[in-house]
């Protein structure tokens, strides 16, 4: 399944209910998958467990962020969490990773992203420069058969800076002295 920046934690909103807040909280919505909203509940009210260990952070979000190709398992549970999941009010998000095997196996990738197929923004007179690159690999396999097994998993991100057309307006100088009569 394709996602934006590969973040695993944008599956939640893939579950009922639950619905992007990025830039609606300011307060968490850098934390990683913290801009998920579930069934009303605030954002920070979310538990991230990772290999069933509590991966949230101070802020609501999660503290590790793994790479799609380390995942095995993404599940979200959104009500009635049994006993073992008593921290959260609004969702329960437990990723298990991968793990080695008796044979080694890996894949390596990388995404890349420019400016040559994007649209120009309505307000700018070009298109804003693009460059990006993603890049990873995960690896795995046998230390000692049937014993020790090891896996692993690398992702970088490479993003040049990009120009964004904004629009401001500026206030007159009746405005700006308390008079809105010309609006």
């Amino acid at each position: 399944m394709p996602l934006n920046v590969r973040n695993i934690y944008d599956l939640m909103q893939l579950a009922p209910g639950s619905i992007n807040s990025t830039g609606v909280n300011l307060e968490n919505a850098s934390a990683c998958g913290s801009a998920t909203n579930v069934n009303g509940i605030r954002l920070n009210f979310n538990q991230f467990q990772l290999d069933g260990v509590d991966n949230t952070g101070l802020t609501g979000g999660s503290d590790a962020q793994p790479s799609p190709d380390f995942v095995a398992e993404f599940r979200i549970m959104t009500n009635n969490f049994s006993a073992q999941y008593g921290a959260a009010g609004g969702s329960v998000t437990d990723v298990s990773i991968k793990s080695g095997t008796n044979s080694f196996h890996g894949n390596a990738w990388e995404y890349f992203r420019n400016d040559v197929l994007n649209a120009r923004n309505f307000f700018s007179d070009t298109v804003p420069s693009l460059k990006e690159n993603q890049f990873g690999a995960a690896a795995g396999g046998p230390i000692k058969k049937d014993k020790l097994f090891f896996f692993g998993s690398y992702q970088g991100l490479r993003n040049r800076p990009q120009s964004v057309a904004r629009q401001a307006s500026v206030p007159s100088t009746a405005e700006r002295n308390g008079d809105f009569t010309s609006l």
